[in-house]
């Protein structure tokens, strides 16, 4: 097992890697510093491996397990302040790989820090603004973000 401390996830990060018979599992530990919505995925695969988005205790949040070459792809929403953990698992064979960490959605996360002070799931969107579409969300969020330049 190979374990990497990437530190605070800003942004986003790439690292190529291998796992094999003689290593089954890469870890790459990292921390979120402020809630956010992240995505997480394994491509240019050489063979069959899985991920795993773990919490601090090591207890399973998400996971991906698609056969053979085919990429692999974890989306996480909301997922809170804290310490986290990428587990790549080799499933069969010696696979090289490319892991790709980073926030989905950098911008509307940042409005939505800025309507309302932090990063909110959207269905609190709704309930909190009575909201029935997604359209009126986005001229909602739109406007405040036109008004907040314009402070």
């Amino acid at each position: 097992m190979t374990e990497l401390n990437i530190g605070a996830l800003t942004g986003s990060k790439s690292y190529t890697g291998s796992v094999g018979t003689t290593n089954i599992d890469n870890l790459y530990k990292f921390n979120i510093n402020s809630p956010g919505s992240f995505q997480f995925s394994l491509n240019d695969l050489s063979g069959n491996a899985d991920i795993f988005l773990l919490n601090k205790a090591g207890a399973i949040i998400k996971t991906s397990s698609n056969s053979d070459k085919t990429a692999e792809t974890i989306s996480a929403e909301g997922l809170s302040a804290g310490e986290y953990t990428i587990r790549v698992l080799q499933i069969s064979g010696d696979i090289k790989y490319t892991l790709n960490l980073g926030m989905k959605n950098k911008y509307l996360n940042e409005l939505l820090r800025l309507r309302y002070g932090s990063i909110i799931p959207f269905w609190q969107i709704f309930v909190k603004n009575n909201f029935h579409s997604i359209f009126e969300i986005i001229s909602h969020l739109s406007t405040s973000f036109i008004n907040l330049i314009k402070e």
